[in-house]
C-alpha cells in the first residue's frame, strides 16, 4: 500500500510544467480524463517521450526513462501501486474496466505469448505479432499480461513499438513474477 494525495494536489500538479501522469490501462485513463484535465497531454502507451512537456503514459514498462519529468503523478488502484520513481506521488483510482484486472493467465496462455514474439519479423509490431498469430486463441489483454510478466523476469526488453529483444541467459519460473502470481490461475 503507498499513500495517496486528494485531487486538489492532483490538479495543481496536472498543471505544472515537465508532468507525467502514470496509468495502468486505458480505458481508467479515459474514465479519470473527465475529471482531470489532460486535453495537453501527449499519450502514449509503454514508453513516456522526454521531449514531451506533458505526457500521459499507460502500462509503462520498467524500463520507461521519467528522469526528464520533475513530477509524476501516478493514478493507481490501491493493490497495484506501481513503483516508478521515488518522486512520485500516488492518486488512488478505481479502474474502470475490472474485467482486465479479473483476466486469467497460466503457462499455456504464457507459452503462446512468447512462442508468437520468438516468430516476431522485423516489421512486425508488436500488435501485429498478436492479430497475425494470436487473434481468437487468446485475448489481447491476456498478450499485453503475459508481456509485462516476460519484460518482468527479464526474458525480453521491448525497445519499442517494433522491436523485442530477447536474453536467453535469463531463465526464471513464471511464479517469480509478481505480475503473473496476480493473474494466474
Amino acid at each position: 500500500p503507498v499513500d495517496c494525495v486528494d485531487s486538489a494536489l492532483v490538479e495543481n500538479a496536472l498543471c505544472q510544467d515537465k508532468v507525467l501522469a502514470v496509468f495502468d490501462d486505458y480505458e481508467t485513463f479515459v474514465n479519470y480524463s473527465k475529471t482531470f484535465n489532460l486535453d495537453d497531454f501527449v499519450v502514449d502507451i509503454f514508453f513516456a517521450d522526454n521531449k514531451n512537456n506533458k505526457q500521459v503514459v499507460i502500462s509503462p514498462l520498467n524500463l520507461c526513462d521519467v528522469s526528464a519529468f520533475t513530477t509524476i503523478v501516478v493514478f493507481s488502484t490501491r493493490n497495484l501501486p506501481r513503483n516508478i520513481s521515488n518522486k512520485a506521488f500516488y492518486h488512488a483510482v478505481d479502474c474502470a474496466n475490472d474485467a482486465l484486472y479479473q483476466l486469467q493467465l497460466d503457462r499455456n496462455v504464457c507459452t503462446q505469448a512468447f512462442s508468437a514474439l520468438k516468430r516476431k519479423t522485423k516489421f512486425d509490431s508488436i500488435k501485429g505479432v498478436y492479430d497475425k498469430q494470436l487473434l481468437g486463441k487468446i485475448d489481447y489483454e491476456q498478450f499485453v499480461v503475459a508481456l509485462r510478466v516476460f519484460e518482468e523476469l527479464g526474458f525480453i526488453k521491448i525497445v519499442d513499438k517494433y522491436t523485442v529483444e530477447f536474453d536467453s541467459s535469463v531463465k526464471a519460473p513464471l511464479d517469480n513474477s509478481q505480475i503473473y502470481k496476480k493473474f494466474a490461475i
